[in-house]
């Protein structure tokens, strides 16, 4: 049965899955656009504490940053 909370928890959990890794101080212009369009689209049926604790997810010291040469 489909319940929207874990639907969301869902969202944030695949956005910092497929996301996490990327350094957007990387991406070229246009990438960046299309990488800030997920996020927001992922934000906008979250409510302000949700938005908070998926920042501080996306933001986490530990995750290990893609650079280019792993590309």
């Amino acid at each position: 049965m489909w319940h929207p909370t874990r639907a969301k928890q869902q969202e944030s959990d695949a956005l910092v899955k497929n996301l996490g890794e990327v350094d957007p101080n990387l991406l070229e212009p246009a990438v960046m656009e299309l990488y800030s369009y997920a996020i927001e689209l992922t934000k906008d049926d979250l409510a302000e504490q949700e938005k908070v604790e998926l920042a501080k997810r996306l933001t986490d010291p530990s995750i290990h940053r893609k650079t280019m040469g792993d590309f």
